[in-house]
């Protein structure tokens, strides 16, 4: 009986956390921007939300990238879409958690990772959130296949660089570091992040097989 009643509590989750992914953003920040009117600070959990969310549309885009949707102009901008999207969700959840411009989809470049100290469950989602908008913009700059827009690509190789800032033991950062950099033609700057990878990891042959080719 009490698997019983775990399969349904799990299913429950499941139906909700489709919801949620299904919820427009703009939804998303007006219950938030209620919740914040009413006198309730951000918590950790409405930063992980946001980055969930965003989560769900990356992977999406990705997936939609996996079918072979270059050869097809609809899947192709619904892949950009979703990856807009994935962006967009990424820098409301990280301006939220810094408490900078709380409730907007702007890409902001002045984290104040200080606040997060002593915040441990907020400090927690900052890294995996800075590599997913890292890697969404990386990969919408390559969907498009025009001129790269240096701009942006700074804007991944700062998301990258502050991730390893925040988690400097966690390997997805350098790598990040080391595709934005590539992508900027930054090549030296590149073969540290894998240098720094491989040290991480030295068993690692994709790792070598990066510094070997950076």
């Amino acid at each position: 009986q009490q698997a019983a009643k775990g399969a349904t509590a799990g299913d429950q989750k499941d139906k909700k956390d489709a919801a949620a992914a299904l919820e427009p953003l703009d939804a998303i920040l007006a219950r938030l921007s209620r919740k914040q009117d009413g006198g309730h600070a951000p918590t950790a959990a409405d930063v992980k939300l946001v980055k969930e969310w965003a989560g769900t549309k990356l992977s999406a885009a990705l997936e939609t990238a996996k079918q072979g949707a270059k050869s097809k102009q609809s899947e192709l901008q619904k892949k950009e879409d979703l990856l807009q999207e994935a962006i967009d969700g990424c820098s409301v959840a990280l301006n939220y958690a810094s408490g900078i411009a709380p409730l907007t989809k702007s890409l902001d470049a002045d984290l104040k990772l200080a606040a997060f100290v002593d915040d441990q469950p907020m400090f927690d989602v900052l890294a995996p959130t800075l590599s997913n908008r890292s890697l969404a913009i990386l990969t919408l700059l390559d969907s498009r296949k025009g001129p790269m827009s240096i701009e942006r690509g700074q804007q991944a190789a700062f998301d990258a660089r502050m991730c390893t800032r925040v988690k400097p033991k966690w390997e997805k950062g350098y790598y990040r570091l080391g595709k934005a950099y590539e992508a900027l033609g930054e090549h030296k700057k590149a073969l540290d992040a894998y240098t720094t990878l491989q040290k991480l990891d030295p068993t690692n042959s994709d790792y070598k097989e990066l510094v070997l080719k950076a």
